[in-house]
């Protein structure tokens, strides 16, 4: 993903984008008032896939069907992931 990061770099640097100010505290002891107003990663890899498939700056960079295929890929792992179940879910919701 190389070519994403240098993408989005550079397009921050065409359009002048402010990054804001840089928050020196540590996000995972952080107060809810430190936490509010800041975005957050999504949480899963399909949530992160939805928000691929909107950002024109990395296909653009990546090249269309470099996107593609790793978007492919990446749903593909999604897939496999959902097909199979943890010890916990059958330890919790299976009847027995």
């Amino acid at each position: 993903m190389p070519a994403a990061v240098i993408a989005a770099g550079v397009d921050g640097l065409v359009h002048k984008t402010d990054p804001g100010a840089p928050k020196l505290f540590n996000l995972y002891t952080a107060s809810a008032e430190q936490r509010k107003g800041l975005q957050t990663l999504p949480l899963n890899l399909l949530d992160a896939l939805r928000e691929f498939q909107k950002d024109k700056v990395l296909a653009e960079g990546m090249g269309p069907a470099t996107a593609a295929a790793y978007f492919n890929l990446r749903m593909a792992q999604w897939n496999d992931y959902n097909r199979a179940m943890s010890k916990w879910e059958i330890d919790n919701t299976l009847d027995s």
